[in-house]
């Protein structure tokens, strides 16, 4: 379905104008409004988000909320004290959450440098975006 305009875009909730109509559609997945309705690649920002809730759950770390963490920051060695067994969480959270494999240090180098490359990477390559 192609519409021409969208009026309205919440989470979970999209309002789509037609000549002639108009459609509400509650979506059980993320939109990618570039390839049309039925996607399921999130927005950077949505991805961006959720890459630092994942972050904080799988790395333990407590005392840290999402807002505290600035996409652009550098990750590894950086002021959330990420090292390198941290990386290896990591890598295996990105293959089996996304789909993606990170298969050498050069491309770990760059994918875990900030949290915007990760989520970069992640929609370039993602065969499968989150649950």
């Amino acid at each position: 379905m192609r519409c021409s305009t969208i009026l309205q875009h919440n989470p979970g909730i999209i309002l789509l104008y037609r000549p002639g109509a108009v459609y509400a559609s509650l979506m059980p997945h993320s939109i990618n409004l570039d390839k049309g309705i039925g996607g399921n690649i999130k927005s950077m920002d949505a991805l961006t988000e959720e890459l630092k809730v994942k972050l904080i759950d799988i790395l333990n770390l407590t005392s840290v909320n999402p807002a505290d963490i600035d996409k652009n920051a550098q990750l590894v060695g950086g002021n959330l004290g990420i090292d390198s067994i941290d990386v290896l969480e990591m890598v295996v959270m990105v293959e089996k959450d996304y789909g993606v494999v990170i298969n050498s240090q050069d491309v770990g180098e760059k994918v875990f440098s900030t949290l915007s490359s990760l989520a970069e990477y992640i929609k370039e390559n993602s065969s499968n975006p989150s649950p």
